[in-house]
């Protein structure tokens, strides 16, 4: 609906544009190309969820373009003076009484009667200056931290290097990495900690923050908090059950996966103890073998679509009244060179810790469904 009536706005800004005094082109393009700007973005937000969320730092360098398409828009439609043009060749028109006008250009032989542009088509050298310092500008700003930071970074300061990291953490491994030899203050490492897990808590895709945090995990420097935090937010789901449902009857549950972080030390796998329905102890739908965290990871490419369902189930319920339907599995990160981990599970329903297990944590999650 906004894009819509953005590029309404525009059209009937682009019918202005005509009609409009030479001096105030100028103004008429900026608001042309914010309108268009906020159409462009927008339409991104909403298919491609790619504008920045919550916790994210905005990318002011993006409101440059405006300014750009501006400078491009005057560069072309620029005009001076209150002398009457030619709309097709600029021929200028001498005429003192429209009435003894010919009804076509001499020049190009284009109707100009009720056509003509006020003022001479000019392309003043400081619109080109300041288009191109524009363009070089935004190229370099939005190309240093890929460019850029991977040169510079073993040259800046500590307190620096940080403050780049922090504005764009998804910056190349080897700035990371210079990070990783710098001495750090605890204050500065929780900081950066927390923004690390800010961000991989959106992208799965993060492997030199990822890496970052694992080295400082080793060394004992992340505190306990952190690290639960690091492991139980590399994966989220939830179950997906239908509100309402009959006895006896058959009844869909899935577990729909919203989240996998990619770590580049470690590799998650879920042993999955299956669902329970009401006061019973039975499981259903338990897995034999852990399942590779890289095997649920949703489809990043599909906007709104941006889960994936897995590990369903069919239930039944013979009880009326509101029923608890319950899901648990546990999250292992094993070694990254962990291929395939087997699920070995006692008689309680609990899978046996592996050996050489990073982490082990049990999950559950619960939903209620009105059975008539």
């Amino acid at each position: 609906m906004v894009d819509v009536v953005t590029i309404a706005l525009y059209w009937r800004l682009a019918i202005a544009l005509k009609k409009m005094k030479p001096e105030r082109l100028l103004w008429l393009n900026l608001l042309m190309a914010v309108l268009m700007t906020v159409a462009f973005y927008w339409v991104l937000a909403i298919a491609f969820d790619w504008f920045p969320r919550s916790g994210d730092l905005f990318p002011w360098w993006l409101l440059s373009f405006p300014l750009i398409g501006m400078l491009v828009r005057t560069f072309f439609t620029h005009r001076a003076g209150t002398s009457m043009h030619c709309p097709k060749c600029e021929y200028e028109f001498q005429f003192g009484d429209a009435a003894e006008a010919p009804r076509r250009c001499p020049e190009c032989g284009k109707e100009w009667l009720g056509h003509l542009k006020q003022g001479r088509r000019s392309r003043p050298p400081k619109w080109i200056v300041a288009g191109l310092m524009f363009m070089v500008g935004t190229t370099v700003v939005a190309m240093t931290p890929v460019s850029c930071m991977a040169f510079l970074s073993p040259y800046l300061p500590t307190p620096l290097l940080c403050a780049s990291l922090y504005v764009a953490p998804l910056n190349t491994p080897p700035v990371w990495m210079e990070l990783e030899t710098r001495p750090l203050e605890s204050w500065e490492i929780w900081t950066m900690a927390e923004r690390v897990l800010a961000m991989r808590a959106k992208s799965q895709y993060n492997r030199g923050s990822i890496r970052w945090f694992e080295s400082m995990a080793a060394t004992g420097q992340i505190s306990q908090n952190l690290l639960a935090r690091f492991y139980g937010e590399g994966f989220a789901a939830e179950m997906i059950v239908p509100s309402h449902v009959k006895a006896g009857q058959m009844f869909p549950a899935v577990l729909r996966v919203t989240h996998v972080a990619y770590d580049s030390g470690s590799r998650l796998f879920l042993m999955f103890a299956g669902y329970t329905v009401g006061d019973s102890t039975t499981t259903v739908g338990r897995r034999p073998m852990a399942i590779a965290g890289s095997d649920l990871q949703p489809n990043y490419f599909l906007g709104s679509l941006r889960h994936r369902d897995a590990l369903d189930q069919l239930l039944t319920v013979e009880q009326r009244g509101e029923v608890r339907v319950r899901v648990v599995y546990w999250l292992v990160y094993m070694p990254g060179s962990t291929i395939s981990v087997n699920a070995n599970w006692h008689e309680d329903g609990t899978p046996e810790k592996p050996i050489q297990a990073i982490w082990f944590e049990r999950v559950e999650l619960d939903k209620y469904v009105l059975v008539e």
